[in-house]
């Protein structure tokens, strides 16, 4: 009986075959791979590991080091950089009460904080303007950066707001 085309002969004769000179390679590559991978906590990603290994002296090219590193399943932690403002904390530790009678507010609707902002939705820039009043929150959305939309969310009225995501599933 032949499965896939494959004789008896040729089956056993593959299955008994020792492992090609370039198999071997492969797997103590691999074990090289894994080896710099953890010595730098996960944070090589392949370009950084073919450095290493040319380093190491290794003759190989780039697209093999790329296809054992994804046999092998691995993936480069994401170092994330952050950069401060350079004024930050003078900002904050200078920074004033420009209210005139200081404290928090006695009623709703006495100060109001606004602010415009555009995000990328779905390829489309989208711009966002969100009014802040004590305990109420009001916002604005537009396709075109534009004073009316800022308006609108000031002046909405919060007692007929209701959140809905609608917008943002066009």
């Amino acid at each position: 009986m032949r499965f896939f085309d494959v004789s008896k002969s040729g089956y056993y004769d593959w299955r008994e075959r020792q492992p090609s000179i370039r198999a071997i390679e492969d797997f103590e590559l691999k074990k090289k791979i894994q080896q710099i991978f953890t010595e730098n906590k996960g944070r090589y990603g392949s370009p950084r590991i073919f450095k290493a290994l040319l380093k190491a002296g290794y003759h190989i090219s780039k697209r093999r080091v790329e296809r054992l590193y994804r046999e092998l399943g691995l993936v480069a932690r994401v170092v994330r950089v952050t950069y401060r403002s350079a004024g930050l904390k003078r900002f904050l530790a200078t920074g004033e009460n420009l209210r005139p009678e200081g404290g928090v507010p006695k009623a709703k609707h006495k100060v109001w904080v606004a602010d415009v902002t555009y995000l990328k939705v779905k390829g489309a820039w989208r711009y966002l303007s969100v009014c802040l009043a004590y305990a109420t929150c009001n916002y604005g959305c537009a396709e075109r950066y534009h004073s009316k939309s800022a308006l609108r969310a000031m002046v909405r009225p919060s007692s007929k707001f209701k959140f809905s995501l609608s917008w943002w599933q066009r």
